[in-house]
């Protein structure tokens, strides 16, 4: 955060030195956004709400410019930066964060709509995808939306695994697909359909056990594995099963510590 700090304070130089070159605008933008995922990380929510909305604020002024000062990917980093505004505001204003989700989905979507050549393809479609499963998230918290909420969420496990099959060896397509059937289960146990919420469980387990075997040094996936685990433990004790609840925690407690000794900076996660 100390070296995003000091790039802020030597590109706003710039931008005032020379005013009439726009690009400082998107490059300040990108520092900004950078810094709300460091700050969200830390747990600094508010700090973090504030740069991704300024992040958002500045890819604005940029997409007024004329068009062939505009990037190509300009659209798809102002939906980035708004998804991060939608996730910091949902805990304050649920009305505000659909709202801005929104406005983020539609920029994505007009992407897809009209592709650019300068674009590649599977890029908008993932972040379409992420922005999607916040949106689901931020959809959960109103009961009459729960419904559009887990369309979303299969909407975009769908998305992920189209993208998985045509990109294999890219991770994130997996996890991220993980996280979409992780949030589903959530949803249906809290929907009382217990069955469905354990299959959802399992098909996030088969996706997340490989990759910590793959990718055993990065905390993140052993930090959403021990949540599929204790999500998975939590619903078996809430159907009697003690003892697969047991062993299921413990399972838990094991992937929480490995991610814990791998990141200890982000043990809030």
């Amino acid at each position: 955060a100390a070296k995003l700090d000091r790039a802020i304070k030597i590109v706003e130089q710039l931008r005032q030195d020379h005013a009439e070159e726009p690009a400082w605008d998107r490059s300040l933008a990108m520092i900004q956004l950078d810094l709300a995922s460091i700050q969200f990380a830390s747990g600094k929510v508010k700090q973090s709400l504030t740069a991704a909305q300024l992040a958002a604020d500045l890819f604005g002024k940029v997409l007024e410019l004329s068009p062939e000062k505009i990037h190509p990917y300009d659209p798809l980093l102002r939906a980035a930066a708004l998804n991060w505004v939608a996730i910091l505001e949902r805990e304050e204003d649920v009305k505000q964060a659909r709202i801005t989700h929104n406005a983020a989905i539609k920029l994505l979507q007009g992407m897809v709509d009209k592709p650019s050549p300068k674009v590649i393809l599977v890029d908008v479609l993932h972040h379409l995808a992420l922005c999607r499963l916040e949106q689901a998230q931020t959809k959960a918290r109103v009961p009459e939306k729960r419904a559009d909420a887990e369309k979303n969420l299969v909407k975009a496990a769908e998305q992920w695994q189209q993208l998985a099959k045509n990109y294999g060896k890219v991770p994130e397509y997996r996890l991220s697909r993980a996280k979409a059937f992780l949030l589903l289960g959530l949803l249906r146990a809290e929907d009382k359909r217990g069955e469905e919420a354990n299959a959802d469980f399992k098909t996030a387990r088969d996706l997340l056990e490989p990759l910590v075997e793959e990718f055993s040094g990065t905390a993140s996936y052993w930090g959403i594995l021990g949540r599929t685990y204790a999500s998975t433990a939590r619903l078996a004790r809430l159907h009697g099963e003690d003892e697969a609840a047991g062993q299921w925690f413990r399972k838990a407690d094991d992937a929480l510590s490995k991610a814990v000794e791998l990141s200890p900076a982000n043990v809030h996660d």
